[in-house]
C-alpha cells in the first residue's frame, strides 16, 4: 500500500484542534479544496460516520463517499473511501509544550493486483502532488485555528 505523509505543528491546544478537524460539516468553510459536504449519516464523530465530499484537486472536481473507519479520541482517526481508487487518510495528533499540537496526515492507497507496475509508475508521479494536497489541508486547518478570535 503506497503512502505519503505531511506534518504540521498548529499553535492551538489539542482539544480545540481535535474539535476543528472532526467538524466535518464545516469542511467547505475551512478547507479550500472542499467544495461541499453532504452528510450521509448523522451523529457524533465515530466509526461509521459517512459523508459525500466534493473536492477539487489537480484541476478536477470529484465527489467521494468518505467514512470514519477508526477513532481514538484526541489521538488519531482514520477516514476511508472505497471508490474507484480506494484510499485512507489517518490523522495523528500529539500535544506539545506551550499549547501546540503536532498533526501528521498519512494518505494510503490500495495498489491493487492488476496493473501493478503501471500503478506504481503513476504513484511515483502523483506522490508529490498528493503530499502538497495534504499539506494544504493542514495549512487550511491551521489558518482557522491560529487566527485571532
Amino acid at each position: 500500500m503506497p503512502t505519503v505523509a505531511a506534518a504540521r505543528t498548529i499553535e492551538a491546544p489539542l482539544d480545540l484542534v481535535w474539535e476543528v478537524f472532526t467538524a466535518v460539516a464545516e469542511y467547505p468553510r475551512r478547507l479550500s479544496a472542499v467544495d461541499s459536504v453532504e452528510m450521509v449519516t448523522h451523529g457524533p464523530f465515530e466509526a461509521g460516520l459517512t459523508w459525500r465530499e466534493t473536492r477539487t484537486m489537480f484541476g478536477r472536481t470529484a465527489t467521494e463517499e468518505v467514512t470514519v473507519a477508526e477513532v481514538q479520541p484526541l489521538q488519531h482517526f482514520t477516514i476511508s473511501s472505497a471508490s474507484a481508487s480506494a484510499y485512507s487518510t489517518k490523522y495523528t495528533f500529539d500535544e506539545e509544550p506551550g499549547g501546540h499540537t503536532a498533526v501528521i496526515s498519512t494518505f494510503a492507497t490500495e495498489s491493487g493486483k492488476s496493473g501493478g507496475l503501471f500503478r506504481r509508475a503513476i504513484w511515483a508521479v502523483l506522490q508529490g502532488k498528493v503530499q502538497r494536497e495534504l499539506k494544504r489541508d493542514l495549512d487550511d486547518f491551521a489558518a482557522v485555528l491560529e487566527r485571532p478570535h
